[in-house]
């Protein structure tokens, strides 16, 4: 005959009570999160702790870590999350969105399984990439009406989410701007025209008004989409073109290379107006045009001319203060921080002074 006691029943009913708690803390789980690029030795989280485990847990755990490729481990001292090696986000999980490393911490006396996810944190840590370094696109000129749209491949980003999200733009330009569509699947991109094209457009060229002699100005590009010698392009200056400017400049027939063969002054001629024109070699030949507007810039290579333009001397000595004893006029042909002049009397211990009048204009006087 089995007896049931008060006391028995007592117990085993705690037992299943501290049995059934224990089995709900094993089923637990921790969630971390860690940067991607973490180095060796970073923390991730306080497993034991977070479990409410005393630390004696770890040598019967140790074994049953999973190390998740040895991105991770385990320090059965204390019970610790770290990071094993170097985490690459994109290598690990590619282009998804959710990256959750799994883990699973086994501790024995009594067994309990617990798991572990570590979310690995996107950084912006990769720079957009085009496929291609050049796109050509092919347009024709005057019928092709603004707002047309030419569309590009874009580029890609290996970094998801924000750090993914590009943004376009091009330089500054009056023909085109580039627009890119948002819609749910994808974002297509697009330059599209402002205003109509004419080939036969204006090229600015700055030149230094001291550059020597041979000089490359600027190399034009005609193109012709014929075959043969219909193809072939021959550049010249425009009758137009005075024939001062053309003994300054020359161009070459076979190149489009426009180079200097004279001086230029900037005091003299600040801005040359070259018109172009490229023909091909056909029986009836053909012809484009083109502006070439060269602006010199301003060197400082002209010294400062000081002039005398009256002189009162012999000086009496009983002369009062302020008597002028000579005008003073000072010419630069240079131009802005060039043309700028400083006027100054050397050696200072004679009794004579600068005034200025007006400008470049300067008097000698007694002091």
């Amino acid at each position: 005959m089995v007896v049931w006691t008060a006391d028995w029943v007592m117990r085993r009913l705690l037992q299943l009570v501290l049995f059934h708690t224990a089995w709900e803390m094993g089923s637990g789980q921790l969630h971390y999160s860690v940067p991607e690029e973490s180095q060796h030795g970073t923390f991730v989280g306080r497993i034991a702790q977070d479990l409410g485990l005393e630390v004696s847990w770890c040598p019967g755990c140790s074994d049953g870590f999973q190390r998740a490729q040895g991105l991770l481990r385990v320090n059965v001292q204390n019970g610790m999350l770290f990071v094993n090696s170097r985490i690459d986000r994109e290598e690990l999980c590619a282009e998804n969105k959710d990256c959750v490393v799994h883990l699973e911490v086994i501790v024995d006396k009594p067994l309990r399984i617990f798991h572990v996810e570590v979310e690995i944190r996107d950084i912006n840590d990769n720079a957009p990439i085009f496929s291609a370094n050049e796109q050509i696109l092919s347009i024709a000129e005057l019928i092709t009406v603004p707002g047309t749209e030419f569309p590009l491949e874009g580029a890609s980003d290996s970094d998801i989410g924000s750090n993914a999200q590009l943004s376009y733009k091009l330089s500054s330009n009056e023909f085109f701007t580039i627009e890119q569509k948002r819609d749910e699947h994808n974002k297509p991109l697009a330059i599209v025209l402002k205003k109509p094209l004419d080939r036969e457009s204006v090229y600015r060229v700055k030149l230094l008004e001291n550059a020597a002699a041979g000089t490359l100005v600027i190399t034009l590009n005609a193109t012709d989409l014929d075959e043969g010698i219909n193809k072939e392009i021959s550049y010249s200056f425009s009758d137009h073109v005075p024939p001062n400017f053309q003994k300054v400049f020359s161009i070459n027939p076979n190149t489009g290379e426009v180079k200097l063969k004279g001086n230029v002054d900037f005091e003299d001629i600040n801005v040359f107006d070259l018109q172009i024109v490229a023909e091909d070699k056909g029986n009836l030949p053909l012809s484009g045009h083109c502006q070439v507007v060269i602006e010199v810039l301003d060197v400082n290579d002209n010294a400062p001319e000081v002039s005398v333009s009256s002189l009162s001397v012999p000086v009496p000595e009983d002369s009062l203060t302020g008597t002028v004893v000579a005008l003073i006029s000072v010419i630069e042909r240079d131009s802005g921080a060039s043309g700028k002049i400083n006027c100054s009397l050397w050696p200072l211990k004679f009794p004579f002074k600068l005034a200025s009048t007006f400008k470049n204009y300067y008097s000698l006087v007694l002091s």
